[in-house]
């Protein structure tokens, strides 16, 4: 898979056009509104839009806004066949982005480019694609991923995504296929695991970031979730 990384911003003048290679747009700070023949709307931050090859696109964003672009002649099967070209990024690959953007503004060395676009298709071949078509439940997800150590009422994400309680509950689990409260468990206990596995963080701030600010509370998550304890996943 050939891959070209690079960091752009666009202007407010809606311009469109198509290229022979397929791209991905990542949102790093602020949206992107585009128009393409099976969606018209806006992407933010957590989300991947994926352009297939020979398709024509429009697109503008504030100036200040920052998108991370690959381009590239081959994607993920399943990517390009999703019922409108968006997707809900796993924390794994949108934690990836944001270093990259880190170095791409640096003047990175050919030979450190090559091996980050190696990883970053590595990451892009293994990404599990889960769709959300409703840009209500996205502004959620981005709100929640945002910040694991944050326990924010139900009632105040059903007014984020402009819905009472009761929709709320259903539209998520129709979209997730689980609840908020197993959506939030699910990445806090893996976030838990990887920074066990590749920081030094003493597990108490660890904890602390994945929203527990008691250790025994955390370690018997984490425990039942994984079936170890954090002492064992970081002793490994």
């Amino acid at each position: 898979m050939m891959i070209r990384l690079s960091i752009r911003s666009y202007s407010l003048t809606m311009r469109a056009h198509e290229h022979h290679y397929h791209q991905l747009v990542f949102p790093l700070a602020g949206n992107i509104t585009l128009d393409m023949a099976d969606f018209k709307g806006k992407a933010g931050p957590g989300q991947c839009v994926v352009i297939p090859a020979a398709s024509r696109h429009g697109f503008q964003a504030d100036e200040k806004s920052r998108f991370l672009v690959a381009d590239t002649d081959r994607l993920p099967s399943e990517m390009l066949q999703l019922p409108r070209p968006l997707f809900t990024m796993s924390s794994e690959l949108t934690a990836y982005c944001h270093f990259l953007d880190l170095q791409l503004s640096q003047s990175a060395q050919p030979e450190l480019v090559k091996s980050m676009s190696g990883l970053f298709s590595h990451l892009l071949t293994n990404e599990k694609v889960h769709v959300v078509r409703d840009h209500r439940i996205a502004r959620v997800l981005e709100v929640l991923n945002r910040d694991l150590s944050q326990s924010l009422p139900l009632r105040e994400l059903a007014a984020l995504a402009c819905l009472s309680l009761s929709q709320y509950k259903v539209l998520f689990q129709a979209q997730l296929g689980m609840t908020t409260g197993k959506y939030l468990q699910k990445q806090r206990m893996m976030k838990a695991r990887a920074l066990l596995s590749h920081s030094d963080l003493p597990v108490s701030h660890i904890a602390e970031q994945v929203g527990f600010t008691d250790l025994s509370a955390f370690s018997r998550r984490f425990m039942a979730y994984w079936g170890e304890t954090p002492r064992q996943i970081r002793h490994r």
